[in-house]
């Protein structure tokens, strides 16, 4: 024959195969399998059904987290896509024994654990943690927008355009959460995703979805998240200039994190005159700053601004240095605003212009996860609706990049023994824990009979003092 000619469909084996057959050793779909086996779900919050109970029997939480941890990982989200793999995915018919769930039980699965499958990320990253995969040294931080769903996305722009004739600011009618934004050049109603990134291997050790419109309220939150990671070491953590906040930037370092971001730029016309903030220099002695003039601005009051105390310094010779049209529009003159802990952003910036070859690192981390997600995955808008439920849509996605990158650099078959060894670590501290407990309440048992003879049987029963008794330890 001129061609490779496959099997004849009709043909019948005297020896069927199994569906294992099907899966051969290297299949990533195994290391899914052997790591929900490794979970105790009903510890992280799952909703556990004991089966009992009259009417239709419950699916196993196992089985429906497998199904769409698998799914995530191939580019599957929509429930009903979910529920038409069921019948025709020979990896999902293995790794779920045949079960085909309808779309309305992997819709309320989702809804139900939304707390759960949080506390699921970061249980998995506390165990790449455990396996020497993270280690929490460099730590990049980066936001990307999606949109807030694919669907009507004409009907919002035709309502966007009517906001803009009648001069509202914003509304979504399909999701009150969701905000516009700009993304890629253009604003469109989207939710901002924020990652923390290790450096050692490109692995997401926390995340987090808001609807605020930039960066600049996030980075104390997501340096925060990831020190409860890495509590027990020193971390430097790198941001952009989008994150760029005096108040987020002193509550974010401390003796074990270190902070590398570059200050925003002034504006353009300050910039070009000469007359940006940067160029005043701070007096430490007098306490003033000295304008590029070798003006001085003394100091003139405390102020308090979200809890944090500043200083104000204004100039008090603009109406003789023939610059103040290049300086300010301000009537009083130029004003400069110092912060309490204001060292500490001038150390920072210092620390980052120093260490500009760790800083330049910080992209190269970052931007790998959202790549993958974006551009190779297609994870650019979301399917469900409200904060919280988009909020899950995203630990789901960021589970399966970190779960598929870390097949890529373990390997199948290491992975499988790892968590097999996981689960028999936890079974045997289950078991010394329990054994502990035993021998401790026989030994008090033990104790309180000793003594309970010591004192009835040979003081008050017989009027004479036993002799001493070892007690058990």
């Amino acid at each position: 024959m001129p061609y490779i000619v496959g099997e004849d469909r009709h043909q019948i084996y005297l020896l069927p195969n199994t569906l294992d057959d099907f899966v051969n050793e290297e299949n990533p779909v195994r290391v899914i399998d052997a790591y929900i086996d490794s979970l105790n779900l009903e510890e992280l919050g799952f909703q556990v059904y004991s089966g009992i109970k009259a009417g239709q029997k419950p699916y196993r939480r196992e089985d429906l987290l497998k199904l769409y941890l698998y799914c995530y990982m191939n580019g599957i989200r929509s429930s009903r896509k979910m529920e038409t793999e069921t019948n025709r995915n020979i990896e999902l018919m293995w790794l779920i024994s045949k079960l085909q769930p309808d779309h309305g039980t992997l819709s309320a699965f989702m809804k139900n654990n939304k707390t759960a499958i949080k506390k699921l990320f970061k249980e998995f990253t506390l165990m790449l943690k455990g396996f020497g995969l993270v280690d929490g040294q460099i730590v990049a931080i980066d936001g990307t927008k999606l949109k807030a769903y694919q669907e009507r996305i004409h009907e919002l722009q035709v309502i966007k355009q009517e906001l803009k004739e009648t001069g509202e600011k914003q509304l979504c009618v399909t999701d009150p959460d969701a905000k516009s934004m700009k993304n890629n050049g253009k604003h469109e109603v989207c939710f901002n995703v924020q990652t923390a990134v290790d450096s050692k291997y490109k692995l997401i050790v926390e995340c987090d979805t808001v609807n605020d419109v930039n960066d600049q309220g996030q980075l104390s939150n997501m340096v925060k998240e990831t020190k409860e990671i890495f509590h027990d070491q020193k971390t430097t953590a790198l941001a952009d200039t989008g994150y760029y906040n005096y108040l987020e930037i002193i509550d974010v370092v401390d003796e074990s994190t270190e902070l590398l971001i570059k200050p925003q730029k002034g504006k353009q016309n300050k910039v070009a005159s000469g007359f940006d903030r940067t160029n005043f220099s701070y007096d430490t002695i007098n306490d003033r700053y000295i304008c590029p003039f070798g003006y001085e601005l003394p100091f003139k009051w405390n102020g308090k601004q979200n809890g944090k105390e500043y200083r104000r310094y204004t100039c008090t010779n603009f109406d003789i240095c023939g610059q103040k049209e290049s300086c300010t529009s301000a009537k009083g003159g130029r004003s400069i605003t110092r912060l309490k802990d204001e060292e500490v952003i001038e150390q920072i910036t210092e620390n980052t212009r120093s260490q500009s070859d760790i800083y330049k690192q910080r992209a190269a981390i970052v931007e790998h996860p959202f790549g993958t997600m974006k551009r190779h995955w297609g994870y650019t808008y979301f399917l469900t609706r409200g904060l919280a439920s988009v909020g899950t849509e995203t630990n789901l996605i960021c589970l399966a990049y970190n779960f598929k990158r870390v097949i890529k650099i373990k390997g199948v078959k290491e992975l499988i023994r790892l968590f097999r060894d996981r689960v028999r670590t936890k079974f045997l501290c289950t078991m010394f824990i329990r054994v502990k407990l035993y021998k401790s309440r026989f030994t008090a048992c033990l104790n309180k009979q000793l003594l309970d003879r010591l004192t009835y049987g040979g003081v008050r029963g017989r009027g004479l003092i036993p002799p001493p008794t070892r007690l058990v330890t």
